[in-house]
């Protein structure tokens, strides 16, 4: 195994840690809208062959995650539910 050299912390292209191929750089649209499949999964209206694959986080703590009642999310983002 080779260390990773962090004097550049910059990501080489290339490297184990470029991701840049996973990511479509075409504007978003760019193959339809997002529809349900034949089978159930959600797909491009323009290419249906093509599975709509979404990219996240998931913001939720543990078991009871971070928002676990009403009032915290309401408090969080300064609206009432």
């Amino acid at each position: 195994m080779v260390p990773i050299d962090m004097r550049d912390p910059a990501i080489q292209r290339g490297s184990a840690l470029d991701f840049s191929s996973w990511c479509d750089v075409r504007p978003a649209g760019s193959d339809g809208q997002v529809i349900v499949g034949p089978q159930g999964r959600l797909v491009f209206a323009n290419v249906p062959t093509k599975r709509a694959v979404f990219w996240g986080c998931a913001l939720n703590m543990g078991p009871g995650g971070a928002f676990s009642l009403r009032h915290d999310i309401s408090t969080i983002d300064g609206d009432h539910v």
